[in-house]
Parts: structure tokens; sequence; C-alpha cells
């Protein structure tokens, strides 16, 4: 069986594995790179398929396939214990970990979090998520409406590169009903250390209110941080302040 293809960095004794968004790979986390302790963790930023170093494995895009895929690439690390940071979309897969291996997970960082029962998207706003994920055109004019103006025209531009350059449209597809139409199974571990990241100009159901609504009572012992001048992407937009933040609370996890 294929694993996942990620890149490793660091080799310190606390292991994490590190989950990307809908709209780009790994790489998604070059910004935030230069400022992770590589002496105290070891990173794997991991591709999930179709995505980057993953772009060949074929698959169903789905959120039980997933979470599958990391445990079997932390079974091929040798990791028996580690932590989870993910992002938006992957944050569901991280969950689904939790809830599937919850003795194998030390601690979950969830950036910009999607909640337990899944954004419950309408039908129409999940077809039109489809056709994104295919339609270059209907990507720019989304995305430029949707940054709003508070980012540079470069931004909008690095971004749908990235994106395009990232993953197979078939896997931006399949993922969509993952993350839109999809409900993470099984009991919360009610101990787990989580911490949620939100962007101050987030849209609203990512923003902290919101999210400590969503995610309160399935996780009890849930932190919630916010990075300032940060929106979706905080670890493009701030990343030395979400690099303190995240290890922050991985060292008191111990």
């Amino acid at each position: 069986m294929q694993t996942l293809g990620r890149e490793t960095i660091g080799d310190g004794a606390a292991r994490v594995i590190v989950l990307h968004d809908w709209m780009g790979d790994h790489r998604n986390y070059d910004p935030m790179v230069p400022y992770l302790d590589r002496a105290a963790f070891t990173w794997a930023l991991a591709d999930l398929r179709g995505y980057g170093l993953s772009r060949d494995l074929a698959g169903r895009y789905d959120l039980r396939e997933a979470a599958d895929d990391v445990l079997a690439l932390a079974a091929r690390l040798g990791w028996v214990r580690f932590h989870l940071v993910a992002h938006s979309m992957s944050t569901l897969v991280a969950q689904q970990v939790c809830r599937d291996a919850p003795g194998a997970v030390g601690s979950m960082v969830l950036l910009t979090p999607v909640a337990p029962a899944g954004m419950a998207a309408p039908d129409e706003a999940i077809a039109f998520m489809e056709r994104m994920a295919t339609d270059e055109v209907l990507r720019r004019e989304t995305f430029a409406q949707r940054g709003g103006g508070r980012l540079s025209a470069g931004w909008v531009e690095f971004k749908l590169r990235r994106w395009w350059e990232s993953a197979r449209p078939e896997a931006s597809r399949g993922y969509v009903r993952m993350f839109a139409a999809t409900a993470v199974r099984g009991e919360a571990a009610r101990d787990l250390p989580v911490l949620a990241v939100v962007g101050e100009h987030d849209s609203e159901p990512f923003r902290e209110a919101s999210v400590r609504a969503a995610l309160g009572a399935a996780y009890p012992a849930l932190e919630v941080a916010v990075c300032a001048n940060a929106g979706h992407y905080p670890m493009q937009e701030t990343p030395a302040a979400l690099a303190a933040v995240v290890e922050r609370f991985l060292r008191a996890q111990g």
C-alpha cells in the first residue's frame, strides 16, 4: 500500500503530522517553516490523495479514506503517538483520526476549523463548489470576491496558481462533499487537548464565537486563539505568529 507523500522537517522527540486545506498542498506552510523548532519537534507535512506529493494517488477522496491514510502514514513513520495540525478542510480528517485512534493522538491543533458535524452545506452550494473545483474561471471570480480587497491582487493570483498546481481537479471536486456534507463519526475523547486557531478577519462561520459554539460541546478542553491581522490562511498571512501559537500549545502537552 502506498502512503501519503510528505516533507519531513526536524528530528525532535515530539512528532507532528500536518495537513493542508482544499486550496493547496503542504507548501501552503512554506512561509511558516523557517520559524518551526526542529530540535524539539519532527514535523511531517503530508499531502492528501490527489494533492502535491500524493498527486498520483487516486482514491475516493472521502473522510474515511483520508483518516485511514493518515494513520497508515503514522505507522509507516513508526510513530506510535503523535500530534495533529490541520487546516480548514483537513480539520475534519484530524478529528476523525482522533476518534479512530484516540490513544495515538496526543493533541490536536485545528486551524480555521470545520465543526465535527461538517458544514451541512445545501445541495446548491455543494454543486457550486464542485464546479469551482474544475473551472478555473469560476475559481478566479469566486476567490477575488472572497478576498474582499483586504489583500493584494498578487495574493489572489498566488493562491489561484498554487491551488491549480497543487491538486488534480478530480481530487478537489471529490473532497467537496467530504468537508461540505460529511460529519465525523464516533465519540470524541473528552479529555483530548484541542487548540482552535481562528483568523481575526475570517468569514463568520470561522470566527471565535462560531468556533467555540461549534466545537465546544465535543471538546471540553478546547482552547481558542485568535491570529490578529489574518483571515482564513494564517500560515501564509501571519506565519511567525502562528508558529509561536502552535508550538506554545504543543509544548504544554509535554
